[in-house]
């Protein structure tokens, strides 16, 4: 059962085409969460009010600004659409996106996606950005899941689209703090499962570029590894301390 609110002025067909996306996903994968609710809201500043709202009444401590996500706060799927970011997307590119959050739906649909086992040591290391690393850290996990997902369902297609759109965020990204790589390897984890890789133009000049290799093999390493999700979290925040500690390191004189 799908229920959708709107919060804002949204068109008619827009609200259509975010229904009618997300149940044309659900038969393609043939898979469907018992209930799903979606709340598209007609600017960003209305889906921040609310979505912090939420969050402190559910005791969430970070909460992302992007175009569509996905939680299970309440212990069942809730999409959140902003069609204030989308409504410049070209069409089949939005429509990679509501697939994507549809499967999180499916597979991250209640509380134990949410449930990390947080590192006294790589707590320490992270110090005041601890608790923002885990928070990205496990939304490129999740994303890392949601791609293989799609894939091994033959729908390539829509992770392939889904990485053009991340390719709008690596312009001018700054990877020189931990929270920064581990929103690059957000970015980039479609690559993983399809051919993206960036061009040398795109990261020409850019913090990632000497980071990327070590960031790949990071994720696939995760991605292969058969572990519950926070161990995977946990393995993505220490490879990336790892890479920052050998960035940190001067090189021979």
């Amino acid at each position: 059962m799908v229920y959708v609110e709107v919060l804002g002025e949204v068109p008619t067909g827009f609200v259509e085409l975010v229904k009618g996306t997300l149940l044309k996903a659900y038969d393609l994968i043939g898979a469907k969460p018992e209930l799903l609710e979606v709340y598209i809201y007609g600017s960003t500043e209305a889906k921040l009010r609310y979505l912090a709202e939420e969050a402190t009444r559910s005791g969430v401590l970070v909460v992302g600004d992007f175009a569509l996500s996905h939680d299970a706060w309440a212990g069942w799927p809730r999409i959140h659409v902003d069609y204030e970011k989308c409504k410049g997307l070209k069409r089949d590119v939005l429509e990679a996106l509501l697939v994507h959050e549809g499967v999180h739906s499916v597979i991250h649909g209640n509380l134990s996606s949410y449930v990390i086992e947080l590192k006294g040591d790589l707590i320490s290391e992270l110090g005041e950005e601890a608790l923002e690393a885990y928070y990205v850290a496990s939304t490129a996990v999740k994303d890392l899941e949601v791609h293989g997902y799609l894939v091994s369902h033959g729908l390539s297609d829509y992770v392939t689209k889904y990485y053009e759109y991340s390719l709008g965020g690596l312009a001018g990204h700054d990877c020189s703090s931990v929270v920064g790589l581990l929103e690059f390897s957000k970015l980039v984890s479609p690559c993983i499962y399809v051919n993206c890789e960036p061009s040398p133009e795109t990261l020409a000049g850019h913090s990632c570029r000497d980071a990327y290799d070590e960031v790949m093999r990071a994720l696939r390493a995760i991605a292969h590894s058969g572990k519950k999700l926070s161990d995977r979290v946990n393995s993505l925040i220490k490879a990336i301390l790892d890479v920052t500690k050998r960035r940190r390191v001067p090189g021979p004189r």
